[in-house]
């Protein structure tokens, strides 16, 4: 089992917001659908000036835009990104402007031969909502394996045969070297994160000095 699919169906599984998070669309078999992960975010690691700027900030839109994506031909394809800008900078009005052309030139669309990973592509009815992320149960999910950007694979599940599905993936990922780097890294990201919430709360403990001077004897010859 590749350790790329793995990883990235990791990654997309966990991921998580404060807010819901207004997903990316990909057209597949002539219908859309929303997206439970965001493909381009790989891309852009990689290439970080190619990132599209918005003048509009958002907490359901953390990344700043939303990409649409196509199966097309067994390719996964990026045809469009959108992001809202101001109409003018004295208004509080809103625009969705392309930025496709503006990042990746005059052409239709964008091979994301970049891509290895599993794509969900979530319909139906929502059986256990979430207001956080991607994190909605719904009735129904279409599965697509890319490997540099080609469509391998895809497979139809309920809800109760993706959940399945996913135990199994993970199951499977937990005996990888590369989920104990992964765990380790989180390990050490965590105990980063609570020295630095220890840090905090010691501060705002911590009395005011009296009178702005420092009380004890002096260290100065």
């Amino acid at each position: 089992m590749r350790k790329g699919i793995l990883l990235l169906f990791l990654l997309f599984s966990v991921r998580s917001f404060a807010t819901g998070q207004i997903p990316d669309k990909i057209i597949y078999e002539g219908t859309t659908y929303s997206l439970q992960c965001n493909p381009l975010e790989k891309y852009f690691d990689q290439f970080p000036e190619k990132r599209p700027n918005s003048t509009v900030s958002s907490t359901a839109l953390w990344r700043g835009y939303v990409a649409t994506f196509e199966v097309y031909g067994k390719k996964l394809c990026l045809k469009d990104i959108i992001v809202d800008k101001k109409v003018d900078s004295t208004s509080y009005r809103m625009k969705k402007v392309s930025v496709f052309k503006e990042i990746f030139g005059n052409i239709e669309r964008f091979d994301c031969d970049f891509y290895n990973g599993l794509l969900a592509l979530p319909y139906g009815n929502i059986v256990a909502a979430a207001q956080s992320g991607f994190g909605s149960t719904y009735e129904n999910y279409i599965l697509l394996e890319i490997n540099n950007g080609d469509l391998t694979k895809s497979k139809a599940f309920d809800y109760k045969g993706y959940n399945d599905f996913r135990e199994k993936q993970f199951a499977a990922y937990k005996l990888t070297d590369d989920y104990k780097k992964q765990y380790g890294e989180m390990q050490k990201m965590f105990e980063e994160t609570n020295e630095i919430v220890k840090a905090t709360m010691w501060m705002k403990m911590k009395p005011p000095k009296s009178n702005g001077i420092l009380k004890s004897k002096s260290i100065v010859s």
